[in-house]
């Protein structure tokens, strides 16, 4: 690949020659002979370039996809479960251990207020 820099402000008598050789051109022999031997094989010329050509018409663009339709609305949360009837069977036993304790309090005060009742018993 060759690439010719001329500088903008002053124009020089010869053109200035930039050679790259990438790997893939390391074949070339072009690319690998000296510059003088290359420029004997092939002379540069330096020539303005061509305006660059109109650009193409973009293509047209797809069809739009139609829109996609609404989210359907979230499900409607389940009712609350209704109250049993009857209260767990893990509240029985606690339900029997209170009645016996108040039972117990309610004898120990009686006996503490009337000891009299309690010799009757």
């Amino acid at each position: 690949m060759v690439l010719t820099m001329v500088p903008e402000k002053a124009p020089l008598k010869e053109p200035v020659a930039l050679f790259l050789s990438p790997p893939s051109l390391a074949s070339c022999p072009a690319a690998t002979a000296p510059p003088a031997t290359a420029a004997a094989a092939s002379p540069m010329v330096v020539a303005e370039s061509p305006p660059p050509a109109p650009a193409a018409p973009p293509a047209p663009a797809p069809p739009l996809a139609p829109p996609a339709p609404p989210p359907a609305p979230p499900p409607a949360p389940p009712p609350p479960p209704a109250e049993p009837a009857e209260p767990p069977p893990v509240a029985a036993p606690a339900a029997a251990a209170w009645a016996a304790v108040s039972t117990l309090v309610c004898a120990i005060v009686a006996v503490a207020i009337c000891p009299w009742k309690a010799a009757d018993t």
